[in-house]
């Protein structure tokens, strides 16, 4: 079966999150220090390199400047809700901003308390892999030319250092 694409936008995802702040999730978000006007990593906070501007009509569209930088990941695998005919449970509930490194370490969960608990661990990421892909706005250059080359630095940095 082939899984359809996901409806939500980073902005409605975060837009939902930023709407709940007596959940776990926004209290663990960056939310409070930074507002909702600048996309981050809902496990490490990690701020994606983006033009940080609000658009004309909605702050929340500056999320979407994000993709690319922001996967879209599911809490509950989607296998599982649809294994268990819960496919309406695949809304924004079901779904967080994640910076690529994260979303990649992420762990399939068949429930969704489980992937809440292992976004609630996680460490914010460190000022180094911050400076390092700010630069990749800095330079202007393209985002896929810099990502491949920025990941395997920051992977070998941050396995050196843990």
């Amino acid at each position: 079966m082939t899984r359809p694409p996901i409806p939500h936008t980073l902005s409605v995802i975060a837009e939902h999150w930023w709407n709940r702040p007596e959940s776990d999730i926004y209290r663990h978000s960056r939310f409070a220090d930074i507002g909702m006007g600048e996309p981050f990593c809902f496990r490490c906070g990690w701020l994606a390199p983006v033009d940080d501007t609000a658009p004309k009509g909605s702050p929340w569209k500056v999320w979407n400047r994000a993709r690319g930088y922001l996967d879209r990941a599911h809490l509950a695998d989607y296998a599982a809700l649809r294994d268990r005919d819960r496919l309406d449970d695949d809304g924004p509930a079901n779904l967080v901003p994640l910076c690529q490194w994260c979303h990649r370490r992420m762990p399939e969960h068949d429930h969704r308390d489980d992937a809440v608990a292992w976004i609630l661990a996680g460490r914010p990421c460190g000022w180094i892999r911050q400076a390092v892909t700010d630069m990749i706005r800095l330079d202007g250059r393209p985002r896929h030319e810099l990502r491949k080359v920025t990941d395997r630095i920051l992977a070998d940095a941050m396995e050196a250092a843990a």
